[in-house]
């Protein structure tokens, strides 16, 4: 995208309205601004002026002080009136002061008095269109700051909502595994239960989006090849969209490396691919392209949100229905859908939206009704400096039941406490209980027999649960520390701690997850 523009297109852009009932001199004024670049177009009266402006979108207008039998600066203030964004200036034979005046209280930008060099009629021009430039400018920047407030705003309110789903989630989900521990041979009440944790696990998946759509969700970035990550997906797409669907990819050769979280990218890719196969109901094409894109400042200004700089592109078009202006713009809020009901949450989009956002990228959407529409994705380019290689473990160890190990759970909210316990009992482990970091402190001072801290990253009190552990392990360095969080993320915003240093767990978990990390974490060293 970067690259300057023709001289055809820079003139478009410096469009100037001569009015002047003297034609030799209008003629002669339009041929030399011609020739340094400009589009110009003559009118020779106010009629003609008033017929132009509905053809020709002027930028500027150089308007004579009279035209005929009608004063210019009455038509001045009628083309301001008319047309707010135009820049009128005065072209005056009388060298008064109270001329200068009256024209600018008409609302022109200036004025330059007859004859004029040729030099001081362009030094005025380049004067208004750089105000222009720098109007249009400024008005992007303001846009794009009101649309960031907004998404921010509407971002904070998806994540806050999601932790206390989350909170909630816990504690049902916990006790409905908790329930079925001791169902026994009951199938019917074994179904029910089912069926109630799998509707917990599909509540647990839609927080999961609000968090990525308020770019609150726990990224594990690591350097990817976007040619070789979308080849390698082609399969799994041509299996997921059917055979009603063709789908192209496009890659460039030399793509650069981007870093970001895996996983994500490729969900995100998967659910862009069966937005687009949902519309082109009666099939059509999916096309993939892969491209390296340097963005310059002028590029971004067509676009709220892109900043300059080297990404890798990624955009997915389909051929299906299309969408018009004002339902692309609202297509990327949490529930926003056009869909029938029962056919779609409304937050696949938001969810690619925020993780591409919380990538430090850029998400662009553009459609047209009837023809299709293109999604394009700006990832940034990664450093050139070696990154260190982000593992995770493929599989965390096989669960592993407790002997006996004591753990302090510390979390604010009582029914989750509970659970916790529970599910820890359950798997063998001995369990004290404190309500806020204080209450810890003192129970850890009492007991010098607590193997691991479970706790909640966000408690109330001064203390939250970083806090919590930095204070506890100056008395035992030894201890074992696990945290837990419905926004890890966002409870990390002003703190130093690098979420990839820590052993966290994030609400709701099963009894499974939290058994392989509660012993995953007890063998790491401290």
């Amino acid at each position: 995208m970067s690259g300057n523009g023709g001289d055809e297109n820079r003139a478009d852009c410096r469009r100037v309205l001569i009015i002047d009932d003297d034609r030799d001199f209008a003629d002669s004024l339009s041929h030399l601004l011609t020739l340094e670049g400009y589009n110009v177009q003559r009118a020779y009266s106010v009629a003609a002026a008033r017929d132009a402006m509905n053809t020709f979108e002027a930028k500027v207008a150089l308007v004579d002080i009279r035209l005929g039998e009608e004063s210019g600066l009455a038509f001045v203030s009628e083309l301001r009136q008319e047309h707010p964004d135009l820049l009128c200036i005065m072209m005056t034979a009388y060298d008064s002061a109270e001329t200068a005046i009256q024209a600018l209280k008409e609302g022109a930008y200036d004025y330059v008095r007859k004859p004029f060099y040729s030099e001081d009629m362009t030094a005025t021009l380049e004067r208004c269109f750089e105000r222009i430039r720098l109007t249009g400018e400024r008005e992007v920047a303001e846009a794009q700051l009101r649309q960031a407030q907004k998404m921010e705003a509407l971002g904070e309110l998806t994540a806050g909502i999601a932790h206390d789903f989350n909170n909630l989630l816990a504690v049902i989900l916990g006790n409905l595994e908790l329930v079925a521990d001791d169902v026994g041979d009951n199938a019917n009440l074994r179904e029910l239960i089912d069926d109630a944790l799998s509707a917990t696990l599909s509540g647990k998946e839609l927080t999961h989006r609000l968090l990525a759509f308020g770019r609150r969700q726990t990224l594990h970035p690591q350097r990817i090849d976007v040619g070789e990550l979308v080849a390698e997906m082609l399969r799994l797409l041509e299996r997921t969209l059917g055979e009603g669907v063709v789908i192209k990819h496009l890659s460039r050769g030399g793509l650069w490396q981007i870093e970001v979280d895996r996983n994500q990218l490729e969900m995100s890719l998967l659910n862009l691919a069966i937005n687009a196969h949902q519309a082109m109901p009666e099939g059509g094409t999916l096309q993939i392209e892969t491209a390296n894109e340097v963005l310059e400042y002028s590029d971004t200004l067509s676009q709220e949100g892109l900043r300059p700089g080297e990404y890798v592109a990624i955009s997915i078009t389909d051929t299906g229905v299309g969408m018009t202006e004002e339902v692309a713009a609202e297509a990327v809020r949490p529930f926003f859908t056009t869909k029938e009901v029962g056919e779609g949450s409304g937050l696949g989009l938001s969810m690619v939206y925020g993780f591409v956002s919380q990538s430090g990228g850029h998400f662009v959407i553009k459609s047209e009704v009837g023809k299709g529409t293109t999604v394009r994705l700006y990832l940034p380019k990664a450093e050139q400096v070696p990154a260190a290689v982000l593992t995770e473990d493929a599989e965390q160890e096989a669960r592993g039941d407790g002997a006996g190990e004591r753990i302090l759970v510390v979390e604010d909210r009582h029914a989750v406490r509970r659970t916790s316990r529970w599910m820890l009992a359950g798997l063998g482990y001995e369990v004290v209980e404190a309500v806020d970091g204080d209450e810890a402190l003192k129970v850890l001072s009492a007991d010098e027999r607590v193997d691991l801290l479970f706790t909640d990253i966000v408690l109330p009190g001064s203390l939250n649960g970083l806090r919590l552990a930095r204070e506890a392990r100056t008395r035992n360095p030894d201890l074992k520390v696990l945290y837990t969080s419905g926004y890890a993320q966002d409870a990390l915003r002003n703190d130093e701690t690098d979420l990839d240093q820590i052993e966290l767990i994030l609400k709701p978990f099963t009894k499974n997850e939290l058994a392989r990390q509660v012993r995953k974490t007890l063998k790491a060293e401290p």
